[in-house]
């Protein structure tokens, strides 16, 4: 992976986990809501904002382990830029969707019109795209990645 995207995966995974501290604020607000039985201070429920916070933490950290992962191995071009398109698309099109779910009251579980819950869909479904297109690169990168021996 050249440094430039290894340099911006890193940075994207950053803001990703940025991300979600602040969704962890809208998943605590509900929690505590639950527990004193009071109405929470921002819109949505429990669920999807814990969903949103989970959501944007392990897709920073996919991010970052795949970008670590990946460091020491001589991908092609080709497979370096898929890989790294991908997991950029994945990362923020899940962050996105699933912040975006408590807020409109959307879950994006299926295309339902022109509506905040069909957009969260669409984003969804782009990032599991992008996920699959981005696996299948990192393994045909780590099955043609010529072999080095370990510096001793």
């Amino acid at each position: 992976m050249s440094p430039q995207h290894y340099r911006l995966l890193i940075l994207n995974a950053a803001f990703i986990l940025l991300l979600a501290l602040l969704t962890g604020f809208g998943y605590g607000q509900h929690v505590v809501a639950n527990i004193s039985g009071t109405a929470p201070a921002i819109p949505g429920d429990l669920r999807g904002w814990r969903m949103a916070h989970l959501e944007c933490l392990l897709n920073s950290i996919l991010i970052l382990a795949v970008a670590a992962a990946t460091r020491p191995l001589a991908f092609g071009r080709g497979v370096s830029a898929i890989l790294f398109w991908g997991l950029l698309i994945c990362g923020w099109t899940n962050a996105i969707a699933s912040t975006l779910s408590p807020i409109t009251g959307g879950r994006g579980a299926s295309f339902t019109g022109l509506d905040w819950n069909s957009l969260n869909y669409l984003l969804f479904i782009a990032g599991v795209i992008a996920i699959f297109i981005s696996v299948i690169a990192l393994i045909a990168g780590c099955l043609r990645a010529p072999n080095k021996e370990p510096n001793q």
